[in-house]
């Protein structure tokens, strides 16, 4: 609502009716005492730019030019659990519960603390969490497919890593489409020069201890993940590394080869 406002304040500003210039101010300092902010409006896919912007030259303000903050996001399938895990990583707010819970994009500053800051090498985490992709409420909706592309494209350009969530150890053609759907925003990111990597987290796998039929599943979902991606580069007629430390998931083979 405070960002409706202050868009139609600016508006129509030449009225002279009120002054919310004062909006901006008072929305960096909510943010910093832990509150999130709307980036987009998931009822009709819209980006207040002028109140975003503003919002975060404040927020700039007041952590300092020099502060350095790292932005996280994370994809994945509605209701696989990806806003409880930022809850429990970071004590953030955001909602749960089974459906379509979170629409849109909401950010969130998190503080790190003095002693850790060098090992993270950031001041701030900025905490983006997305509504989930393939959301059985829009399955009727032609547009469905669309939307999932701008929420997802969205929110991996926008961050420095991209965590994307799969609830199991299968390879489903949902997981499929978001693969693809992240290779092609990362080609892009590629052309312009913006350094941005991705991992995946499997939740809701079989017991820890079941290590070999753990490790079988998982490299079979990383060769389809592969193929996925280089189906991609392959239409664009590009190349692209997904595995390695210059690739899109540079951290699989260390995790699965337990290193």
């Amino acid at each position: 609502e405070m960002g409706q406002i202050y868009e139609a304040y600016h508006e129509y500003e030449k009225n002279g009716e009120g002054d919310f210039s004062f909006l901006p101010h008072l929305m960096a300092e909510m943010m910093l005492d832990g509150q999130s902010l709307e980036i987009l409006d998931g009822q009709v896919s819209h980006i207040p730019m002028k109140w975003v912007k503003d919002v975060l030259i404040e927020v700039h303000k007041m952590i300092g030019k020099n502060s350095r903050v790292f932005v996280l996001d994370i994809l994945g399938i509605q209701s696989s659990g990806k806003s409880t895990l930022f809850n429990t990583m970071f004590g953030c707010r955001f909602p749960v519960s089974s459906g379509r819970c979170t629409r849109g994009a909401y950010i969130q500053l998190i503080p790190v603390r003095p002693e850790h800051r060098e090992r993270t090498k950031c001041d701030y985490f900025l905490i983006l969490d997305s509504e989930g992709l393939r959301s059985p409420e829009l399955s009727n909706d032609s547009g469905s497919f669309k939307h999932d592309n701008e929420i997802a494209t969205l929110v991996t350009c926008l961050a420095n890593l991209t965590i994307i969530n799969i609830w199991g150890s299968t390879f489903s053609g949902d997981l499929s489409d978001i693969i693809q759907i992240v290779a092609h925003s990362y080609l892009r990111m590629k052309e312009v020069e913006i350094d941005s990597f991705f991992h995946i987290l499997f939740a809701g796998v079989q017991d820890i201890k079941a290590s070999t039929t753990n490790i079988t599943q998982m490299d079979n979902v990383i060769t389809k993940i592969q193929n996925a991606i280089e189906r991609v580069a392959s239409s664009e007629n590009k190349t692209v590394q997904s595995l390695g430390d210059d690739g899109m998931f540079p951290q699989i083979d260390l995790v699965f080869k337990g290193n």
